[in-house]
Formats: structure tokens, C-alpha cells, sequence
């Protein structure tokens, strides 16, 4: 093997080596949050049972959402080690492996020496390439490898083995029929054989028709595709958005050359010093999905930082070393290679300093446009705990910190759902499932509870989905409860006491809430501290609202050690919904860093409103109780 080619085989094992550990490291702290790598595992783990394609994340068969086909091709290696690990640590080698071809077409477009290493090494350091490989599971993000090699065998002529990478890599999601489509176009231009244009035009025109008007809309029942939103300014319809195009330029123009777009361009092209602008027909390998990148109205999409741009980035670099090399033969070789060279380094390591997450793999302030790099749970042990205590394959139910974690199970029901009422982003009607044995909610998360909670409605299907589930509450830790079919609760949450009461005082009086009493209890189990908050309320006139409290936990030397965001009922039981007199007794639990060194700690109160801005509630207090910064102080306790 040639110096070059050891350099950059080692550079491929460098990334692996850096990114397969972080990866590790993300799951095992719980940064795998949303439904992504849990869906592509569930499917994984299904496959390997019979139920092909199955997530009951998503309804039933995937199909009716995304072709995630090549999932079934995984199978042999997923079957070795079952796991969402075995899924992010594939994902980070094909992705850099990827690497690979793109090196070899640098060698033979512009030839041998330091420069295809270059264009490997800003590979490498791509900011997309880094997003995708740290941020989820997908199917798409195994195309990159796919197509390049597909690339490669397409410019050696050789076309069993182009075709068979260019089915395969169609496999992994439906928008890459159109850059099968895109490969016959370019072959059409290039007057090659028939078999090179024919063949890749109709599979992949043939393919996504199918797939698009026939298998999913089948697969969902006949309900319209979800993400036909994401092109409702566009047309709405794969037929509106085509005619556009046509019919409608200047439509199309205002979509795609708005500020932002502009910008995410600027993002891809930047890194490569803008030399894939000077190969369009390299570039046009990748027009269609960046088409649908760029006319999407989700934000989101058209963004470095999601999979949306992984059939892109190979021919973003395809077409940077097309680019190299036209100005290569235009200034001469002697003249250009070393001032260009230097030029794409800086332009490469600079935005990737900048924007992208490779060069920041060791920082723990680093946040970039997303904070995908791991962090620190301190609760990660007792989150672990709680995961292994429900059993392997029962149907169970989580919200979104939990779904990759208790995702190797045929049945994993969603408490988004059930709260919204509805499955997903589809309109029809979700009560959830009637054979959950387990369930184990996060109630401190604020996508479950403020983007899916409906104050309205919501509560009632809560407590009703826990009622048909037969589920009690086994365990608490901080704000994550074990839920178990048939057990009885091991602590109420909260509960409804008889009017009237003991003659307590008041503590503090907030809008149309009383807070009469609020005691502090240390609890330690298993290893887990924790401070038990048991507080009664009273609903005393109008004006409720919806409120939560934010508990603050704080040190000997007074120093702010933890800040905990709770509703007063756990969203079981919203203050809204209490009656003028009603009294709540509430428990809620304060998880203690398992470092914290035992002492006195004190623990403070703010009441906000529960949704967004969240504004801080104005009460009255008893004299002595409020500290200078306008908190509620509820006691000392010793852990």
C-alpha cells in the first residue's frame, strides 16, 4: 500500500476510533432523546422476530412512513449484537468509510499526492457529516457509502457493481429513487448505453412511484403522507410541487432563495471553498434531494445539521474534486495545486472549527448549532436501574428520554401519543394501548408535557390510560416513576383530601391557590438519595391557571446546587381543573447528585405557569419564609 493511501486509512480508523466511543458514551448517558434511533432499532429488533418493518412507534409497518428496507439487509449484523449500540456503531463506519471511494475518485480525477488526502481529511471534517454521525439513527445515513461507491463504479464503467450499490442504496429511503434517476439523466447526457441510462431511470422513477402512490398510502390505511405539510407552499402534492416547478419558476425562486436557504447553502458549499459550484453536473447528482431540502418549510430541513443532507454530502465532495480539477486544467497543475491546496485546507478546518462538532470532541462547553456531543448524567446509574426493572420484550409505555433505551421490545407505547390523543403528526384518534405491563415516564420532560400536553384534555387520558393499564406506581426517582401492571402504588403522587382540614395555617397565598403546609423528608434506596416534598394545597377562588413550581436546591455555603421544574399534580390532576375549595396533598421527590457530600442543604419554591413563557407567579408569604432573590424557602433537610 502507498504512503498516501496508509495516511488515509488511518485517517478513516482515526474517525471510527473517535466517534464509536462518543457514541457509547451518548447512550449510556441517556443523549439519544426522540423517537429516531428507537424506531430504527425496534425495526431492527422486529426484523430479526418475523414482524418485518414493524414499530409500534410509528403504528405498524414503517413502510406506510419511510422506505427503511435496508434495515432487513442489516439483519445478519444486528443479529450478532442486539442493540441500539450495534445500530450507532454501524452508522459511524459506514459514514466514515464512505470516505473511502471519495478518496479514490480525488486519485483518479486529479491524481495521486497530498491533494485526495486533503479532500479525505475535510471529509472527515465535514460539519453535516459530524451532525449526522453524533445525532440519530437513520436508515439514510448509510446512502453516503452507498452512492459514492456507486459514484466510483459509475465513472469506471463498471455496471453490475454500479447497479447493485445504486439498489441497495435506494433501500435506505425513498427520496433516493431521484438520484437513481439523476445517475440515468447523466448517463442519458453522456450518450452512454442504453442499460446505463434506462435501467436507473426507470428504477428509480419506477420505485418511488410505487412506493409514494401505491405501498405506503396502502400501508397507512389510506391516510394522506405526513410530511406533505413540509411542501405546502410549494404545492402540497408531489403532482402540485412537480407542475410548480414548471409552471410556477418565480413561486419556486422565493422559496428557495430566501434568506435562511441561502445560508444553509453557504453552509454545505463553504467547507469546499465553493468549488462544487464549478461542476454542475456533479452537483446535479444531488439537485433532488437538495431540491427537497430547500423547498420544505419545516426550518428544520433545510439545515446542516439533520440526515436530510446525507444523500448530498458525497457529491457535494464528488463535485468539489470536479471542481479542483477544471481549475486544475484551466491555471495548470504547477501554478494552482499547492495556492489551492492550502486554500480548500484553510476554507476546510475553518468551518469546521466554526461550525461543525469534529474539532470540539474533547470540549464540555462546546454547544454549536445543536449539542450533540455527550454529556454528564449524574442520574444516568439510577436511570439504568429503573430501565432494567422492566422486563426484556413486554409491551411497555415511555416518553422520549426513555424510547431508545426500552426499544428492543415488539410493543413500546408512547405517552406523547396518548397525551395528545392522536398518533404522531397523523389526525386519527390514539387512546394508546390496553396491554402495557410497564411504563416508565419522565414526568420533568417538557416536550411530553408542553408540545404534546393539552390542559384540557390531556389529564383525563393520562389517568385514564394508567386506569386501563392496571398500572401502579412501584418507584420514584427525582420525577421517573415505574409504573407495574397489577401492583398497588407504593406512594401516592397526590390525592384528594376532605374539605375543610385541620386548622393549618398558610404559608403562602398565590393566585386563587392556597399553599397551607410543605415538610421535608430524606429518603436513601439503593444507593439513591433523594428528598421527599410533601405540600397541601387549597383552591381558594378564580384566577388558577395552570401552575408549576420550580424547586431549587441549594448548598451549606448557599450556592444554587440543582433546579428541579415540577407540576403540583405530576399533570395527573392540573391545578385548572381543581373545584373552589378542593384540598391536594403532593409529593414530589428531589433527586441528590450521587456526589453531593453529605451536610444540611436547603430547598426553595417559585411557582410559574406551566406552558411557555412560563411567567413567574406573584405571591404573599409569611414574614421571614421569602429570601432576598423572591424564593419560597420550604426548610432545611440533612442527606
Amino acid at each position: 500500500m502507498k504512503k498516501y493511501d496508509t495516511i488515509a486509512v488511518s485517517l478513516l480508523c482515526l474517525y471510527i476510533a473517535a466517534f464509536v466511543p462518543l457514541c457509547v458514551k451518548k447512550y449510556l448517558a441517556f443523549g439519544y432523546y426522540d423517537f429516531d434511533t428507537a424506531t430504527a432499532n425496534q425495526i431492527a429488533w422486529n426484523n430479526l422476530r418475523g414482524d418485518l418493518c414493524y414499530s409500534s412507534l410509528h403504528g405498524g409497518n414503517i413502510l406506510g412512513f419511510h422506505a427503511y428496507l435496508f434495515l432487513l439487509l442489516l439483519s445478519p449484523l444486528y443479529a450478532l449484537w442486539q442493540s441500539p449500540l450495534m445500530l450507532l456503531c454501524l452508522q459511524t463506519l459506514f459514514l466514515a468509510l464512505a470516505g473511502w471511494p471519495i478518496y479514490l475518485v480525488a486519485k483518479r480525477e486529479i491524481g495521486g499526492g497530498a491533494v485526495p488526502l486533503l479532500f479525505l481529511l475535510l471529509y472527515l471534517l465535514y460539519p453535516p457529516l459530524g451532525y449526522i454521525t453524533l445525532l440519530h439513527v437513520h436508515t439514510v445515513n448509510f446512502a453516503p457509502f452507498l452512492l459514492a461507491w456507486a459514484y466510483l463504479f459509475y465513472r469506471r464503467m463498471r455496471y453490475g457493481p454500479f447497479l447493485a450499490f445504486l439498489v441497495v442504496a435506494m433501500s435506505t429511503r425513498e427520496e433516493i429513487a431521484f438520484v437513481a434517476a439523476a445517475f440515468g439523466a447523466c448517463a442519458l447526457w453522456e450518450r452512454r448505453g442504453l442499460r446505463w441510462s434506462v435501467a436507473p431511470l426507470c428504477l428509480g422513477i419506477g420505485w418511488f412511484c410505487a412506493y409514494f402512490f401505491w405501498l405506503a398510502p396502502h400501508l397507512r390505511g389510506g391516510a394522506p403522507s405526513p410530511f406533505l405539510p413540509f411542501y405546502a407552499e410549494a404545492g402540497g402534492s408531489a403532482g402540485a410541487v412537480a407542475a410548480n416547478i414548471v409552471r410556477r419558476p418565480l413561486l419556486i425562486l422565493g422559496i428557495v432563495l430566501r434568506p435562511a436557504k441561502l445560508l444553509y447553502l453557504f453552509r454545505l458549499f463553504a467547507p469546499l471553498a465553493f468549488l462544487p459550484l464549478l461542476a454542475p453536473g456533479a452537483l446535479f447528482l444531488c439537485l433532488p434531494p437538495l431540491l427537497l431540502n430547500l423547498l420544505a418549510t419545516k426550518p428544520y430541513v433545510a439545515d446542516i445539521i439533520y440526515q436530510y443532507n446525507a444523500p448530498i454530502i458525497p457529491f457535494v465532495f464528488i463535485a468539489g474534486i470536479a471542481g479542483f480539477r477544471r481549475l486544475q486544467g484551466l491555471l495548470g497543475a504547477a501554478a494552482f495545486r499547492r495556492p489551492a491546496a492550502a486554500i480548500l485546507a484553510v476554507a476546510g478546518i475553518g468551518f469546521s472549527w466554526r461550525l461543525g462538532p469534529q474539532l470540539h470532541l474533547l470540549s464540555d462547553s462546546w454547544r454549536g448549532a445543536v449539542d450533540c456531543l455527550p454529556r454528564t448524567d449524574p442520574m444516568a446509574a439510577a436511570k439504568w436501574e429503573l430501565v432494567r426493572a422492566v422486563p426484556d420484550g413486554l409491551p411497555a409505555a415511555t416518553n422520549f428520554g426513555f424510547f431508545t433505551a426500552l426499544s428492543s421490545r415488539k410493543e413500546l407505547d408512547s405517552i406523547p401519543w396518548v397525551l395528545a390523543g392522536r398518533f404522531g403528526d397523523l389526525p386519527s384518534p390514539y387512546p394508546g394501548r390496553a396491554d402495557i405491563q410497564c411504563a416508565l415516564i419522565d414526568f420533568g420532560d417538557p416536550t411530553t408535557f408542553v408540545k404534546f400536553y393539552d390542559p384540557r384534555r390531556s389529564p383525563a387520558r393520562f389517568r385514564e390510560y394508567l386506569a386501563r393499564n392496571e398500572l401502579g406506581l412501584v418507584r420514584i426517582v427525582g420525577q421517573i416513576a415505574l409504573y407495574r401492571r397489577g401492583s398497588p402504588d407504593a406512594v401516592a403522587l397526590w390525592e384528594r383530601l376532605a374539605p375543610g382540614g385541620g386548622g393549618e395555617g398558610i404559608l403562602a397565598a398565590f393566585d386563587g391557590l392556597l399553599l397551607r403546609k410543605a415538610e421535608l423528608a430524606p429518603e436513601e434506596a439503593r444507593g439513591m438519595r433523594q428528598i421527599r416534598v410533601s405540600s397541601l394545597w387549597e383552591a381558594a377562588g378564580a384566577g388558577r391557571g395552570d401552575l408549576s413550581l420550580i424547586l431549587r436546591m441549594r448548598g451549606p455555603e448557599g450556592g444554587e446546587l440543582l433546579r428541579q421544574v415540577a407540576c403540583i399534580c405530576h399533570h395527573l390532576h392540573p391545578t385548572s381543573e381543581w373545584e373552589e375549595g378542593e384540598r391536594i396533598q403532593a409529593r414530589h421527590f428531589v433527586a441528590v447528585p450521587p456526589d453531593l457530600p453529605r451536610g444540611v442543604y436547603s430547598l426553595q419554591m417559585l411557582p410559574i405557569d406551566t406552558f411557555p413563557p412560563c411567567r413567574v407567579r406573584q405571591f404573599a408569604a409569611r414574614p421571614g419564609i421569602v429570601t432576598r432573590d423572591g424564593w419560597l424557602s420550604l426548610g432545611d433537610v440533612r442527606l
